[in-house]
């Protein structure tokens, strides 16, 4: 009867009640981007440093660490250039850090109050531009990285359709991870990011 009461309310807009938020591997997470209260906030610096750490190694940044030397620099100057505007990003990034544990959401939801809802979209737009980007960069590298094992390892043929074939399968695990949302991203990174450090 709980349970029934408990839907009902959700079906009538009701929000969630705080500690009754779902963010568990496997299930969908009920918060979304909506606010997370403090009873519901159990993620540790350790947490985030995996979900932090795996991407780092992805094609994009290796696309990125490649650019200084196609524009003529050599080590030292690829080197310092890179360390340099890694600082200064992360001196310009650092406050915005701040936003999302004291408004318990994300940081373009949280832009809302002081752009108001038209005012953030200008921010939120250029998250997805970048987003969809990325997206589609690592699902055809991770493609293409896929297809080439598997012609070394068995033989399998590395044509456009076992490409696309490849890209669907890992856009639908992606998109399954994001529904299900954060608890199963983190558990999922910890485990690959383990796999690759051995």
């Amino acid at each position: 009867m709980e349970n029934l009461n408990r839907l009902q309310n959700l079906e009538a807009g009701a929000q969630i009640a705080p500690g009754e938020g779902i963010d568990k591997f496997g299930a969908i997470e009920t918060r979304g981007v909506d606010f997370i209260p403090s009873v519901e906030r159990k993620s540790r610096p350790f947490e985030l440093l995996t979900m932090f750490f795996g991407p780092q190694f992805g094609w994009g940044n290796m696309i990125f660490g490649s650019l200084p030397i196609l524009f003529g620099l050599g080590w030292w100057g690829s080197f310092s250039s890179i360390t340099v505007g890694s600082i200064v990003g992360s001196l310009i990034y650092i406050p915005m850090c701040l936003v999302s544990p004291k408004t318990g959401t994300n940081s373009q939801v949280s832009s809302g109050a002081t752009f108001g809802v038209r005012g953030r979209l200008l921010g939120s737009g250029i998250t997805l531009f970048i987003s969809v980007g990325f997206f589609i960069l690592l699902i055809w590298t991770a493609g293409e990285a896929v297809i080439a094992t598997g012609a070394r390892w068995f033989g399998t043929p590395q044509g456009i359709g076992a490409l696309s074939l490849v890209m669907g399968l890992l856009i639908a695990i992606t998109c399954v991870s994001a529904i299900l949302g954060h608890r199963t991203l983190e558990k999922s990174l910890r485990i690959i990011d383990r796999k690759s450090v051995v």
